[in-house]
């Protein structure tokens, strides 16, 4: 959050000018001036989510054997990162010459109803007795309250319809079997849960339009296009075959990126799409180029695993631009366009 510099009460008026002051004009040579409240930026950016809205899997500072305190985070308790994709486009606003603000409220391990509408621990809570974080609509809303709020990203669904289980079983799992089973229902419920979310953010004080509903990226493709078979050697992924890839890819993503590409319809937001395309041949098991972390990936950088799966500092970085382009209009007075909702193989 950014803090505003405040006046101290260590600074009201000497009483007894004799002892601390030669004359009045010493007082005033040495007396401190209060520093002036640092202004709003002109243009606001708020970001809310998961663990894709975090950052999760590129630490600020990633682990060092030699080093302690690493892996270091903007925010632990959420594993949040300043390489996190909105992040990422703050930056390259700013870099393009406009004034831009940023805070961040995404945790990782969030859901709709654990973290967004309602309280959530984070992904690691404080040891001992402790207050759970309040729910990231709220803090929004208390924000916006001051009218400080511009554009909201937000990156939302995965846990929701238990993504990490469902790569999990696909490793253990022959053919994902008990994904299988669940996916449908976890999907078909999601609608459901995305208006609960809308009717939290009706008390938010923006735009409908204004706020940014990013779909996932495709993460299962090699350098070549195709689709990740037991790769990387040594790593736990070798559990997940070509056809345990394709379904994820061809059945999972498409039907998740276009439930929520039809809930921002509904609700008037705009839906960014198309990271699912710009990942293509960056999946965990490419060898030049990969934007997805392997579970060694996760391990070595962060010492858990919790970043598997996730984009690292260029996947961030290529939805970062990708985000920029999206809240671009809003700068220049012009509305953002929605991507149009991906299809269903």
């Amino acid at each position: 959050m950014r803090r505003y510099l405040r006046r101290s009460s260590s600074l009201a008026p000497r009483t007894i000018l004799g002892l601390t002051c030669a004359s009045l004009l010493a007082c005033a040579q040495t007396s401190p001036t209060p520093p002036a409240p640092v202004p709003p930026a002109a243009f606001h950016v708020v970001a809310l989510g998961d663990s894709y809205a975090s950052g999760q899997g590129a630490p600020d500072e990633v682990w060092k054997w030699w080093k302690h305190g690493t892996p270091r985070w903007e925010d632990e308790r959420c594993n949040r990162s300043l390489h996190a994709a909105s992040h990422q486009a703050v930056e390259i606003l700013r870099q393009q010459g406009n004034d831009v603000g940023y805070d961040s409220f995404a945790c990782s391990g969030a859901t709709i109803e654990t973290g967004l509408i309602g309280p959530y621990d984070g992904s690691e809570p404080p040891l001992g007795p402790h207050i759970p974080l309040p729910p990231q609509v709220d803090a929004l809303a208390a924000l916006a309250s001051a009218g400080d709020v511009d554009a909201v990203t937000i990156s939302i669904g995965g846990n929701d319809i238990l993504f990490a289980l469902i790569v999990g079983d696909c490793i253990a799992m022959p053919d994902c079997n008990l994904s299988k089973i669940i996916i449908d229902q976890r999907i078909a419920d999601l609608p459901g849960r995305l208006q609960l979310l809308a009717q939290g953010l009706v008390t938010v004080p923006i735009q409908s339009e204004r706020i940014f509903l990013l779909g996932y990226p495709k993460p299962t493709e090699d350098d070549a296009g195709s689709y990740c078979d037991g790769e990387p050697l040594g790593d736990v992924l070798t559990g997940v075959s070509a056809a345990e890839s394709q379904w994820v890819t061809e059945y999972v993503l498409p039907r998740l990126n276009r439930t929520l590409c039809e809930a921002a319809q509904t609700h008037g937001w705009t839906y960014v799409g198309g990271a699912e395309n710009r990942f293509e041949k960056h999946g965990w098991c490419a060898q030049s180029q990969r934007w997805i972390n392997t579970v060694e990936d996760s391990m070595s950088q962060q010492r858990h695993p919790r970043g598997s799966v996730h984009p690292n500092v260029d996947g961030y970085a290529d939805l970062g631009a990708l985000m920029a382009d999206a809240m671009t209009p809003l700068l220049t007075g012009q509305s953002p366009t929605s991507s149009p909702c991906p299809t269903i193989p």
